[in-house]
């Protein structure tokens, strides 16, 4: 053997040790974070803007218009006010006296009279009925879901029932959409998901009864939820491991950049159908995904597919300048690397519940997210009726959510996830409490209390989504991260109904439930390990004996800082 052979063999050699060593990550080839992911990072951002009007489009849709018992037509002549002098009686509501909105005074005929003249006609005070039919004040909004499909009086519990019907679509198209990406590849759902979002989004606004606007809503949340977990899936596998944490808050910005718009648009519309019909040409930019989202090299190589992940992975380095010497080779090592990863990859949700700490943390999550969920979407539904301008609440109460991300981004790096969320849901819940203001001179104090209530829930939801994926071990992280994120979907479903428990009750009683749950959730944040700047566990024996390694990592560490200090 020639000196030169020797020299190559030996080159060859250590080029295979260090590719093995080196590539670990499919990013390790493409390059962690470069122009070919701020592409898709860009495209994805964006998918926030439908998905906000989407999901909370309904106190828009919905908006509170007075209304009242129809009048009859030998009254058409009759003005408003005359009309409800006459035949509508006073009510209580929230300690004010208002128009009844369900009941008008009995007409009766004269003894003996057949005639249809206004004059034989006589209300009798003594008795009041149900209406049958209503009149919607105009003024200002034009077409709502409520006048369009009568949802009101006994019917009013239908407006809270269409938003858990469509968060009820946004929880089965995360399942949906993660078995169907597993199967079929992340690019394929993420386009489907997003025409089917089109064409629910257009069903929604011709729907002719409410019964289609319900089932066109659950479809379009299929599609919404199915791009939203698709595009996060996808995404997560094309960036660095140092990147994610700090693309995962700003994935959110345009979520909260669509909140902020929807307001606008809203007043500017002020009807329903043209609302719908705006959000939906506004997710039609998301098309684009058709043409510039690549399949995810790392499914790709799962399902074998090696040279169709070699295309995309020469076309990511060129892009992002990278240079890969022997892509073969590397191929070959990101295979082995990701096949074992995959093998163990075989946990259950009933794992999560199997050993006492685990479970205890388990629980304790669940109830977090729950709790983070149902307060969120509570406050960010009931912007719209604090008092005062109800569009300009929305916007601040949406506003709120950028300084929420950019301290989140803080604390996650400098402060204890602990101490983080309990100052959130502590905050957050006390103001909550200050809700209750309900006079007009103390309307300031209501909606600043909501505000900040608003932004500390924001806070938390985002702290909450690290500190969940560290809690739980490697073995069964994903299982447990994406149940925890069901529970929260629970929450926001069942979120719409505390509407009704305070129309049932009193108005004081939604802000209370709010507070009650924000603290409780501090108070199971704390009976939590710590996580931060910990060595997260990998097994569930790990998990099990949590307590004890950091328990023994202080008291290494302290027996360290005494040695140093003795020297």
């Amino acid at each position: 053997m020639t000196d030169t052979e020797m020299a190559t063999m030996l080159n060859g050699a250590v080029n295979n040790a260090l590719i093995k060593k080196a590539m670990k990550d499919v990013t390790d080839v493409i390059g962690k974070y470069g122009p070919w992911q701020r592409v898709i990072f860009i495209l994805f951002l964006l998918r926030g803007l439908p998905t906000a009007f989407h999901n909370l489009s309904t106190p828009f849709f919905a908006f509170d218009v007075d209304h009242w018992c129809k009048r009859p037509s030998l009254f058409q002549n009759w003005s408003i006010a005359d009309w409800k002098n006459y035949s509508i009686p006073l009510e209580n509501h929230d300690d004010k006296v208002e128009y009844s909105h369900c009941y008008m005074y009995k007409l009766e005929r004269l003894n003996g009279s057949s005639s249809s003249s206004i004059e034989d006609i006589y209300v009798n005070k003594n008795k009041t009925v149900y209406c049958s039919s209503w009149e919607f004040d105009r003024s200002f909004y034009q077409s709502t879901i409520i006048n369009d499909f009568d949802l009101v009086c006994k019917n009013g519990w239908l407006i809270s029932l269409s938003q858990s019907v469509y968060m009820g679509g946004m929880t089965a198209g995360v399942i949906i959409s993660g078995h169907l990406a597993d199967r079929f590849g992340r690019q394929p759902i993420l386009r489907y998901s997003v025409t089917l979002m089109l064409i629910a989004g257009i069903a929604t606004a011709l729907s002719p009864t409410y019964i289609f606007f319900n089932i066109a809503r659950f479809c379009l949340a299929l599609g919404v939820a199915g791009a939203q977990n698709t595009a996060f899936c996808l995404l997560m596998e094309v960036l660095g491991p140092e990147y994610r944490t700090k693309v995962t808050f700003a994935f959110s910005f345009g979520w909260a950049t669509g909140l902020m718009l929807l307001p606008g648009i809203a007043y500017l519309l002020r009807d329903w159908v043209y609302l719908q019909i705006f959000s939906t040409a506004l997710g039609s930019i998301l098309l684009s995904y058709w043409c510039f989202i690549p399949e995810s090299p790392r499914w790709l190589l799962t399902r074998g597919r090696y040279k169709s992940a070699e295309d995309i992975i020469k076309v990511a380095a060129d892009k992002n300048n990278m240079e890969i010497p022997n892509m073969q080779q590397a191929i070959v090592q990101l295979k082995e690397n990701i096949e074992k990863e995959e093998q163990k990859k075989n946990p259950n949700v009933f794992d999560l519940f199997r050993t006492s700490n685990l479970r205890k943390h388990t629980i304790f999550i669940y109830f977090c997210y729950f709790s983070v969920a149902f307060v969120f979407y509570g406050l960010s539904l009931g912007q719209t009726n604090l008092g005062g301008n109800p569009f300009l609440n929305f916007f601040i109460g949406s506003s709120v959510e950028f300084p929420a991300y950019v301290i989140c981004m803080f604390l996650i790096k400098y402060v204890y996830r602990r101490t983080s969320l309990l100052g959130f849901y502590v905050i957050g819940g006390v103001s909550c409490f200050f809700m209750i203001a309900n006079t007009d001179e103390l309307l300031w104090l209501k909606i600043t209390a909501a505000m900040l209530g608003k932004l500390c829930i924001s806070g938390a939801f985002m702290i909450l989504a690290t500190f969940a994926a560290e809690i739980f071990p490697t073995v069964v992280r994903t299982v447990g991260v994406g149940s925890s994120l069901m529970m929260g979907r629970i929450g926001a479903a069942v979120a719409p109904f505390v509407k009704e428990l305070g129309e049932a009750t009193h108005s004081y009683v939604p802000p209370i439930v709010y507070g009650i749950l924000s603290l409780l959730a501090g108070g199971f944040i704390m009976l939590l390990p710590e996580t931060f700047n910990r060595q997260l566990p990998d097994t569930i024996g790990d998990a099990e004996n949590y307590k004890k390694n950091i328990e023994k990592e202080n008291d290494d560490f302290y027996e360290i800082k005494q040695m140093t200090v003795d020297k």
